[in-house]
């Protein structure tokens, strides 16, 4: 069940920054050729005003949260990042949320 939920995690994020990404680009209008990776998108996203400082630094802990999940896989690692779920699940949804008004 923890391993299923945080592959579940893994698709949520990488959805969700490609979401912002095109979300600021179509929606918005914003110029951001060149942004091409999530802590790109989430830096111009902060610089943009679309999220504040510590939603800017939330977003970074998930995507570092993603690429220790993806790239090695340790016991103490997954229960780390496993037990911050319900957290990034209820800042995703209120994200989602905000840019869908």
């Amino acid at each position: 069940m923890r391993d299923a939920a945080i592959q579940r995690f893994e698709f949520s994020i990488d959805t969700f920054w490609k979401f912002l990404h095109t979300y600021m680009q179509e929606v918005e209008k914003l110029n951001i050729q060149g942004v091409a990776s999530p802590r790109s998108t989430f830096r111009y996203a902060l610089q943009s005003g679309k999220i504040v400082d510590d939603e800017y630094k939330l977003c970074i802990n998930m995507i570092e949260d993603r690429n220790r999940t993806s790239h090695t896989y340790n016991e103490e690692t997954a229960q780390e990042i496993f037990e911050q779920l319900a957290k990034y699940y209820n800042f995703l949804l209120s994200l989602v949320e905000r840019f869908s008004d």
